[in-house]
């Protein structure tokens, strides 16, 4: 993950220090490594911050670390105020995962048949090293009836074929979101399309290679970054909850949980949020919208988007402190570790990272 070079200079002693979650230090010996990153601009600067032309950084002079952590804790609410009333922009109907196409199956040879004519014929030729593209993908193939333009998320966590500036900006954004090793580990293809008719922001949805997913993003919202956001956070929620890790593909009967994406495995984040909220409801045909129980319309669509729903005000507002359900399964997910250190990363990237939204206004 990349992230920019932010510094807090103290007047006193000139510690260099940065933040590896909004309010929390880490101080080591008086200095701590940082990621380094491009030059910023004083737009992405926060209201607490200073802009240092010469070195192109943000920064805020602070004399203890409890001042430190002070500004930084104001930071963090002027996080909380930039995302107030943000809301994932998602299209009733997604993408199905197509099947696998039959002509994608490998024609295993008989280890006695014999070469055909034209390759017996076919002179002996040295070896290319010159590696292979990447595959490239039709809409056929992903499931998708957006028409956008479909690139193959590499290896190295980039787009083949090389993107327009535009599509490798909302590529970037979902990138520093999601991180690299998610992407290297889960995401298939990234297509980018643009439809101002299209409610849809952006979606995911499982490829016909296991535990790989496709996504896709309306450049239609590229300019309505804080709804852009809220969407990419609540569809990596998706891939977070839904991944293998948390589900099985199994056939049968499943002992804990069914959704489409197969058996819910047990101690899951879905299945501890799903025995505590959606008893009696059906996990597939949603249950009746309130606004005391659900954090939005949309989460009342069943248990999967709830989660996928609460993870993203869970990620992007403060942590409640009502008894209200809704507040309720926010605070559940604080109980998983592993969301909170995402929820920390990614903080942290919209904070103090390339994409300062603080700016844009």
């Amino acid at each position: 993950m990349k992230l920019s070079k932010r510094q807090i200079k103290n007047s006193k002693k000139h510690k260099v220090v940065t933040f590896f979650t909004i309010a929390t230090l880490l101080i080591i010996g008086g200095t701590v490594a940082y990621y380094s990153a491009g030059r910023l601009s004083h737009k992405d600067c926060t209201s607490y911050e200073k802009y240092d032309s010469l070195r192109g950084e943000c920064y805020f002079e602070c004399e203890t670390d409890d001042e430190c952590a002070e500004i930084a804790a104001k930071v963090d609410a002027e996080l909380n105020k930039f995302f107030e009333g943000s809301k994932s922009k998602i299209s009733n109907k997604k993408p199905e995962t197509p099947p696998a196409p039959e002509s994608s199956k490998p024609v295993e040879k008989s280890a006695q048949q014999p070469p055909s004519p034209a390759e017996a014929k076919a002179p002996t030729s040295k070896p290319n090293t010159t590696a292979a593209a990447p595959k490239t993908y039709t809409s056929d193939e992903t499931g998708s009836e957006t028409n956008g333009k479909i690139y193959t998320v590499t290896t190295d966590q980039q787009l083949y074929p090389k993107p327009s500036d535009g599509d490798n900006k909302l590529w970037e954004l979902f990138r520093s979101i999601a991180t690299n090793q998610t992407i290297k580990d889960r995401l298939e293809t990234f297509e980018v399309f643009n439809d101002a008719s299209n409610d849809s922001a952006a979606s995911v949805w499982e490829s016909s290679t296991p535990g790989k997913w496709h996504m896709n993003v309306n450049a239609a919202f590229a300019d309505d970054r804080k709804d852009l956001i809220h969407t990419m956070v609540h569809e990596y929620g998706h891939i977070v909850t839904l991944d293998t890790t948390q589900v099985d593909k199994t056939n049968g009967a499943c002992p804990v949980l069914t959704v489409p994406e197969g058996c819910v495995k047990s101690g899951s984040v879905l299945a501890e949020f799903h025995n505590a909220f959606w008893a009696g409801y059906s996990s597939t045909d949603g249950a009746d919208y309130s606004a005391d129980r659900f954090v939005s319309e949309y989460a009342a669509s069943n248990t999967v988007e709830d989660l996928a729903e609460t993870f993203a005000y869970f990620v992007l507002r403060p942590k409640p402190e009502g008894t209200a359900i809704k507040d309720q399964k926010i605070q559940k997910l604080y109980s998983f570790q592993n969301l909170v250190n995402i929820r920390n990363r990614i903080r942290a990237t919209l904070a103090y990272g390339e994409f300062d939204y603080f700016s844009i206004n």
